[in-house]
């Protein structure tokens, strides 16, 4: 039996026949120039790049990390293996556009910092640990396309990422706070959320990720 297509006439056949190939090729380059634009094309699928869309226009982004590893006192200074981590947590954002670089006033979230404020050419803002209406302010500040980095502390860090509405996993409950496991100096929070929201954001992304040596 003749299909429906064979049973057109010739020359109108023929005619669809080239406008859907046509449509086929056009609407090929608008899916290619699409997955150009969102990430790079692996294998004909789009593969976004290593911390993608951070910065992209009309989101806000906020990187949180603890402090590297301390010595001993009430205002100790990194360790050697901390200024190494510090080091290390340059190397790692060395290639973000970073606006803001946050931390409390204590030596060790300061000598966090020091290497990648060299690196991006930003001058470090302090505020105090306890001084929660700052760092809200602070926070609610970030504009759409901006990047800050925040060093805090075991129980601040998961302050931070819960006030743009994120949350983190693995921490300990401590006087009913969430605190970061104290063996852990490795870890670095993402948030991504609409510039447009409010905070906390109902849309916020939260990814956890590694720098420096692995912390077990």
């Amino acid at each position: 039996m003749a299909s429906k297509f064979e049973e057109l006439p010739q020359g109108r056949s023929t005619s669809w026949s080239v406008q859907f190939r046509r449509l086929v090729a056009i609407g090929s380059m608008v899916l290619c120039l699409s997955c150009v634009q969102q990430g790079r094309l692996k294998d004909g699928v789009a593969e976004e790049s290593p911390m993608e869309d951070q910065t992209r226009s009309g989101y806000c982004t906020m990187m949180v990390l603890r402090h590297a590893e301390k010595g001993s006192g009430a205002d100790p200074d990194l360790t050697e293996e901390g200024h190494q981590r510090a080091e290390a947590l340059a190397q790692h954002l060395s290639g973000q556009p970073v606006q803001r670089l946050l931390c409390t006033e204590y030596r060790r979230t300061r000598q966090t910092l020091e290497p990648l404020a060299s690196r991006v050419g930003v001058e470090i803002e302090t505020i105090e640990a306890g001084d929660a209406p700052a760092w809200r302010e602070a926070i609610a500040s970030i504009g759409a396309g901006q990047c800050v980095v925040i060093c805090g502390h075991q129980n601040t860090v998961p302050m931070f990422v819960e006030e743009v509405g994120g949350s983190i996993g693995g921490t300990d409950r401590v006087s009913g706070q969430n605190w970061i496991p104290g063996h852990l100096f490795d870890r670095l929070y993402i948030c991504n959320w609409p510039a447009a929201d409010s905070l906390p954001s109902p849309a916020v992304v939260t990814r956890e990720t590694q720098y420096g040596a692995v912390c077990d």
